[in-house]
């Protein structure tokens, strides 16, 4: 029976019943019907929600596993303790020797 059928049984006033058999029979099935329906369709929901999850689930991770490699082609090399006294004492040295320019330009 078509949805919209099944629908119109459900729904008949109960003035519109008859008492007969064949009547109850047949209100009956369409409420095994519907209530089949009903448990097919939650079926349905509970496992497209569940591939819905497993998806949302590996674009995130996907998401995530792009953004750290993107993080790793921009990363700046560690440099040592060393390395960075090698450029504060050229620094110093280009300080000195623009103080004693100053100071010969000076007098």
């Amino acid at each position: 029976m078509s949805d919209l059928m099944l629908l119109g049984v459900l729904r008949m006033p109960i003035n519109l019943w008859s008492d007969s058999a064949i009547d109850k029979i047949q209100r009956y099935g369409r409420y095994l019907q519907a209530a089949n329906e009903i448990v097919s369709l939650r079926e349905q929901l509970t496992k497209v929600t569940a591939e819905r999850d497993a998806l949302n689930y590996r674009l995130a991770k996907r998401d995530l596993e792009q953004q750290a490699k993107a993080l790793e082609e921009f990363k700046i090399p560690e440099l040592s303790y060393t390395a960075f006294q090698k450029v504060g004492d050229a620094l110093i040295e280009q300080v000195e020797a623009l103080r004693k320019r100053a100071n010969e330009v000076s007098k």
